[in-house]
């Protein structure tokens, strides 16, 4: 009798329950088979003497030096992405649109596609105006 009750009450309360312990096995072993493989956008790479460039407007012919000349970036993105990447492939510029060239300048950097920048450092650089060089009288 014992054996009879067990599986005639309450039994559609007991297959719900059965059919929901299912599924719920069923998603934890579908995401237990995407924890070894890395999730996209989840890898980082630091890159290391990132040439800096001056932008100057079309009317100012001056040369520039920055203070210090490479910058490090801090990337994220897919893994297979940054491992095509290199410091010459990421654009790191000081813009000098502004008034006063000379002084410090925040670092403006575009990655390439499919990463995105977590950090710069340092964040800004010192720009100074070179002397103007005359040329040899022929």
């Amino acid at each position: 009798m014992l054996g009879r009750d067990f599986f005639v009450t309450n039994r559609w309360q007991k297959l719900f329950s059965l059919f929901l312990a299912v599924l719920i096995w069923l998603a934890v072993q579908s995401g237990v088979t995407l924890a070894p493989d890395a999730a996209p956008g989840h890898g980082h790479s630091e890159f290391r003497d990132v040439p800096l460039l001056v932008l100057t407007p079309a009317a100012d012919l001056g040369r520039y030096r920055t203070r210090p000349e490479s910058v490090q970036v801090l990337l994220r993105g897919d893994p297979s992405v940054l491992k095509l990447v290199n410091s010459r492939t990421i654009e790191a510029f000081v813009s000098l649109a502004e008034d006063s060239p000379m002084g410090t300048r925040k670092i403006h950097v575009y990655p390439p596609a499919g990463t995105a920048v977590i950090s710069v450092e340092p964040e800004e650089v010192l720009v100074e105006r070179l002397p103007e060089s005359t040329p040899p009288n022929p």
